[in-house]
This record gives C-alpha cells, sequence and structure tokens, in this order.
C-alpha cells in the first residue's frame, strides 16, 4: 500500500495477519488467516463505510492485512494488497531486491529478518520465471536517490489469475489509418465534465465510478475506461502516452499522501478538435488540455510521446507488444482494486486533495 512514510510508523511482518475475507455483514467482517487458517471476526462501526470495501474484496479475492491493535472497534486497521509480476530481482546480503512490471516504476526490498523470507523468495522467483502474479503484502514506500520508489515486502500472498496475452488480442489498427472526425469545443468541454463527476468519491457512499484521485497506479485502467463512454457518445477517442526511458515519471500532486507518484508511464485519452487533439486526464487537470500542455507535466530530456489506437489497453514491452481489452474485463477488476485502494487510504490519512502536499 502506499503509504506516507512521514505519518505512519514501520509495519513489522509478523505482527501483523493476512487473511481472505468470507462473511461481511453491516457490523463484522470474518476473516481465514492465510497463515494459521485460523477464523477471526472483526466488529466496526457501520459508519466506518467498511461493509462494501470488503465485500469487493470477496468478489475480488484480494487478501487484507490487518494492522495489530486491540481488537475493537475503533483500533483495528487494514491495509490492502496489490497485484504484481516480478520483472528482476537479486539477492544480497541483508536480503533481497528487486522490481515488479507494472506502470508505477517500483522496486522492492526484503530483509532476511522477516520470518517469511524463504517463502517470499520461493514466491518471487516463481513470479518471474513463469510471470506468475501474486497479491502482495507491501509497505514503506520510499522515494531513493535515483527517484524510484521502492516498498518493503511484507508478505507474499495468495496467486491471481492473471489474463495472458492472446493472439486474439491482436490486429489493432495503425495510428495513421484511424478516421476521426473532430469536436467542437462545447461538446468536448461538456465530455470532460461527464467524465470528471464520475471520480470515485474518496469517503462515502457507492464504491463506484473512476478512481482519479487514486494516482499512485491504474492510469491505463482509468483511460481504458474513459475511451468506453467516450465511445458510446459515438466520438472516437485516440491515447497519448509518455514514457521515461532513463527512468521513472516523478509527478508532484496533493492526491497522494506522499505528495508524488513514481510511474515508469503515463496515459490518458485524447480526442480531436479543430485545434488538434485535445488530452482528457482528470487526474492532472481540471479541463480538457492540449497535448503539448500535458506532455509539459511530465517531459524531460528523455521522455518520449506516444500515440496509440484507443483499443490498445497496456503497453508491456516485456510481455508482449501491447495488450488490449475488448471486454473492459480487466479494466474493470483493476478499477475495483483501485476504489479499494482509494477508500482505505482516505481512512488511514483523510480523503485527497491532502494540505500537507499544498503548502
Amino acid at each position: 500500500m502506499a503509504v506516507n512514510t512521514n505519518n505512519k510508523e514501520r509495519l513489522s511482518p509478523n505482527e501483523l495477519s493476512y487473511g481472505l475475507v468470507e462473511n461481511v455483514s453491516p457490523s463484522h467482517v470474518q476473516i481465514k488467516d492465510l497463515v494459521t487458517n485460523e477464523k477471526q471476526i472483526i466488529e466496526y462501526m457501520p459508519e466506518d463505510n467498511l461493509e462494501e470495501i470488503f465485500t469487493e474484496m470477496l468478489g475480488l479475492g484480494m487478501p487484507v492485512i490487518v494492522v495489530p491493535g486491540e481488537k475493537t472497534k475503533s483500533t483495528t486497521r487494514f491495509l490492502g494488497s496489490l497485484p504484481f509480476v516480478v520483472a528482476d530481482f537479486k539477492n544480497k546480503d541483508l536480503g533481497l531486491i528487486g522490481t515488479f512490471k507494472g506502470a508505477d516504476a517500483t522496486e522492492f526490498f526484503v530483509t532476511k529478518t522477516n520470518p517469511f523470507f524463504k517463502t517470499i523468495v520461493k514466491k518471487v522467483r516463481k513470479s518471474k520465471k513463469e510471470e506468475t502474479e501474486y497479491w502482495f503484502a507491501i509497505s514503506d514506500v520510499r522515494l531513493k536517490s535515483n527517484g524510484n520508489r521502492q516498498y518493503e515486502i511484507l508478505n507474499v500472498l495468495t496467486q491471481r489469475e492473471q489474463i495472458k496475452c492472446d493472439a486474439n488480442f491482436f490486429g489493432v489498427p495503425e495510428f495513421d489509418e484511424l478516421a476521426v472526425e473532430p469536436v467542437n469545443e462545447r461538446t468536448l468541454r461538456r465530455l470532460f465534465l461527464q467524465i470528471q463527476r464520475l471520480s470515485t468519491n474518496p469517503s462515502s457512499g457507492p464504491l463506484q465510478g473512476i478512481p482519479f484521485l487514486y494516482v499512485a497506479n491504474g492510469c491505463e485502467d482509468r483511460c481504458h475506461e474513459m475511451c468506453r463512454i467516450i465511445l458510446q457518445r459515438r466520438i472516437h477517442p485516440i491515447k497519448v502516452w509518455v514514457f521515461e526511458p532513463m527512468g521513472p515519471i516523478i509527478y508532484d500532486t496533493p492526491n497522494d499522501p506522499d505528495c508524488r507518484v513514481i510511474w515508469a508511464y503515463h496515459t490518458a485519452p485524447a480526442v480531436a478538435t479543430i485545434h488538434g487533439y485535445r488530452v482528457i486526464d482528470p487526474s492532472t487537470d481540471d479541463e480538457p488540455v492540449s497535448v503539448a500542455q500535458w506532455y509539459s507535466k511530465f517531459r524531460t530530456s528523455t521522455t518520449q510521446l506516444h500515440y496509440s489506437s484507443h483499443h490498445v489497453y497496456k503497453m508491456l514491452a516485456s510481455l508482449c507488444p501491447f495488450l488490449a481489452d475488448p471486454k473492459y474485463e480487466m479494466t474493470e477488476e483493476r478499477l475495483r482494486i483501485y476504489r479499494i485502494k482509494l477508500r482505505l487510504d482516505s481512512i488511514l490519512f483523510g480523503p485527497p486533495p491532502y494540505r500537507h502536499c499544498l503548502i
């Protein structure tokens, strides 16, 4: 979980419990411990708005991390795990270091003092070799001197079923073959507002919509869902991508507890107008902006700007040239994960934007 290291103590792996949600009610949740197989019931107040979070976790098979404390209605805290595939790792004197695949340019480390170290190493090795995706219990985001984000792995939990690259996904048209009709300014602004209003409420209400305020991960999922909505309105978007081949993209934002996020790339939909393409990205802007304006937020001497068809869901050079999600199944599953993360972060730190980031 993206943790504000300035405001949160370091979590000890053996002081936490890791489990799967088995039963949910308005007043309590039943969790099966993944280490001991014991079941525990934890009570909470209905006004804590946890019932829907746990219901979503149950549906996703997303393990929950229970932070130690007196198991009462006011002191128990919960963290969500995140799904990753390991890209690479190395053994070091003090433990293990490595990197995850994905858009958030994330490095990880595991200390040999971790009581689950041997099990973690086995699963990390399998994840890299077989491109297996696991739910990871992670904490203590650190920003290294090179700007990279680094997580501490507390534990590696259950394996997650992953949709693999499929030849049937391909056949994406070339960008220059797309026939795109321009929209007028009024239509563009109305479209932007319609999409912006779909933003997931970080504090209360149904867990639905697009989690624009959870910016640490999921740009490709937000983008793909926006494209689906735009297409429903008979407008044909494209996608713009910014890559940083020499390192991560560092973006300052008041919507993350750390006041910045670290990405390997970022993407958003763009719509043609008579003045050129305009980018729709409520995670970074409050109105449509030109591609040049959008790109300038991330641009360095080595960043690269790319365009693609709206069919392209992810660009994963290590797995396949690109991955499509024509039925939006992967997109919705990932958005469900990030809605949960947004709500849990809001419970721990308060809802974004964060005042300490605006000073």
